[in-house]
């Protein structure tokens, strides 16, 4: 079973990072379909509801931040797991209004980020 990952991250240095670590997660053997937006625009404009499993979100994003896009993104799927990424700690609990299930404190480590996954 394959699961869909998309990563809305503005950062060109941190998207490499967790692509990376989702390539380890790729080579450890689990099957993933990720595609990476730099916006929230850009992930509305290719999003169909439902489409994705699992959305990492950075909270501070050009624009549309990524709080008001998981609320976009609640209005009509309620099922994805929603990982809120960011450099203030203090954002992430506005992320349990949108039913996020973690949040990961930039700069996102390697362990932890397995961690994290490992509980998703």
């Amino acid at each position: 079973m394959t699961l869909p990952v998309a990563l809305v991250e503005d950062s060109r240095e941190q998207q490499s990072l967790l692509l990376s670590y989702l390539d380890e997660i790729r080579r450890e053997g689990v099957t993933l379909k990720t595609n990476a937006f730099s916006s929230a625009e850009d992930f509305l404009a290719d999003w169909p509801a439902g489409q994705y499993r699992l959305i990492f979100l950075d909270i501070q994003l050009p624009r549309m931040d990524g709080l008001s896009l998981a609320r976009r993104i609640r209005e009509t799927d309620r099922d994805a797991a929603i990982v809120f990424i960011t450099s203030m700690a203090k954002f992430a609990v506005n992320g349990y209004e949108v039913d996020a299930v973690d949040f990961i404190v930039k700069p996102v480590l390697y362990d932890v980020f397995m961690r994290k996954m490992d509980r998703i």
